[in-house]
């Protein structure tokens, strides 16, 4: 058992962000009764917009703090053809919409990451570390910057499958 504060602070060196009343907003308390690992399992499953005040800024003068949790939004290869995406004709680069929660930025896969791909559903949380450059308003993302720490959003999930199904069968009905 750990103290809220203790418990702040492990969060904090951990890469997590936001303040304390609002992820106790989003179904959990930060009580004297709160283990370190239950507060980070009911983190990787809460969506990072109710959790944060939001701590990102792509521009390219901004230094990233790090380490820093951030939560997938969106991923799409941008080496091929939307309609083609998971194909695997053409080279992978990954283009990756982070959250803080308040803001959105692009991240770009430029070294294959094995831990990320189309599956990664949004809501996913991946931290970063060590030194993350930025181009063009983009992150250089490369396996030594970045790794999947896991986690589902439910809502966030549900909608990604259905929006995958009525893909397929768009694509399907095209076909006929």
């Amino acid at each position: 058992m750990v103290s809220a504060k203790e418990l702040i602070s492990v969060l904090k060196a951990d890469g997590w962000s936001g303040n304390i009343a609002t992820r106790a907003e989003a179904g959990f308390s930060l009580g004297e009764e709160e283990s370190g690992h239950h507060a980070h399992g009911n983190l990787l499953t809460s969506h990072l917009v109710s959790t944060t005040e939001g701590h990102t800024d792509a521009s390219p003068s901004y230094c990233l703090p790090v380490p820093l949790v951030l939560q997938v939004a969106k991923m799409r290869n941008v080496s091929a053809p939307k309609a083609f995406e998971e194909s695997g004709g053409a080279p992978r680069m990954l283009r990756v919409s982070l959250t803080d929660g308040c803001n959105i930025v692009q991240g770009l896969e430029v070294q294959n990451i094995k831990t990320l791909s189309l599956k990664t559903a949004p809501g996913t949380k991946v931290r970063l570390n060590g030194k993350v450059s930025v181009n063009g308003g983009f992150l250089l993302l490369t396996p030594n910057n970045i790794s999947v720490i896991g986690g589902t959003v439910q809502e966030l999930y549900d909608k990604w499958k259905l929006s995958a199904v009525c893909i397929k069968a768009s694509c399907i009905a095209n076909l006929n």
